[in-house]
């Protein structure tokens, strides 16, 4: 009787255990497409705003089909703003994966660029072009 009670209570934890890791799961999933819609919301931001003062529509349009929109529409969508916003993603991603890549390597979760001496060494370079 203690071996089934035993197996049982084995069972039951574990069965709480999966159902907790699976919460955690959907959470962190609601989280990432919340964040991805927060990023896409904010490239349309970046698009929609400036003085060429261009719609959403207008966006749309000259993103799926540049042909039908006047020329200098497609040139600040297309050879100005996309070019800068998606530069703007791949830098801000680019720094994330770095401190993300920092607190782990160096067992820190308080890992900061000032406090590894990486912000000296960014400026010593900055310098060192200015000079250059």
């Amino acid at each position: 009787m203690t071996t089934e009670t035993s197996l049982l209570a084995g069972e039951e934890t574990l069965h709480h255990t999966m159902q907790n890791y699976h919460q955690v799961l959907r959470r962190r999933l609601i989280w990432i497409g919340v964040l991805l819609l927060a990023i896409l919301a904010s490239l349309i931001l970046d698009f929609t705003l400036g003085p060429a003062g261009l719609s959403l529509e207008t966006l749309w349009n000259t993103l799926l089909s540049p042909e039908s929109v006047d020329a200098g529409t497609r040139v600040i969508v297309w050879d100005i703003r996309l070019p800068y916003a998606l530069m703007a993603l791949v830098v801000g991603l680019s720094l994330g994966l770095a401190g993300a890549e920092m607190q782990t390597i160096l067992n820190n979760p308080l890992a900061s660029p000032f406090t590894l001496g990486v912000s000296s060494a960014a400026a010593f370079g900055a310098a060192l072009a200015i000079i250059l």
